[in-house]
């Protein structure tokens, strides 16, 4: 069986893209942390992908991604921000999302607010699963075969 690598991975798989890997589980993700299902994204057990969207948004805007570091191969931490609705670049909220994969996948968030005002969010997380074959992921049909009018005597 072909691994998953930069020779067989279906085609761009977005800018800042981090994959944490445990055992037979794995994780490929955008820069902020989130995962798409148009992307060959999610979190994968055993070739089967098991979450294919994994996003958030707070006060209906993505996080704009400011790193993303790698604590351990299982392990990352993704900071980001929260876009101001007025347009300035400048915001007073930071999000913390501290992620581990292995028999599933663990996130704590941490929001902060840098202002001495109080900051009112809604936050949203969107949640898909579909149980998708590693190579439907990447691009390729399943192969099934058929043995249909063989004789085995």
């Amino acid at each position: 069986m072909t691994g998953w690598n930069a020779d067989t991975a279906a085609g761009p798989l977005g800018s800042g893209t981090v994959t944490l890997v445990e055992g037979t589980s794995f994780c490929i993700s955008s820069a902020n942390g989130d995962m798409y299902p148009e992307y060959p994204h999610g979190v994968f057990f055993q070739d089967t992908r098991i979450l294919s969207r994994w996003s958030m948004t707070i006060n209906g805007q993505p996080l704009e991604s400011l790193a993303a570091t790698m604590k351990e191969p299982y392990r990352a931490l993704f900071a980001g921000r929260v876009p101001r609705s007025d347009g300035y670049a400048d915001t007073p909220l930071i999000v913390e999302r501290l992620r581990e994969v292995g028999s599933g996948i663990l996130e704590e968030i941490t929001i902060r607010n840098y202002s001495a005002d109080p900051a009112e969010c809604m936050i949203a997380l969107a949640v898909e699963s579909d149980f998708a074959d590693l190579f439907e992921v990447k691009g390729f049909p399943r192969a099934w075969s058929s043995t249909q009018g063989t004789d085995l005597g």
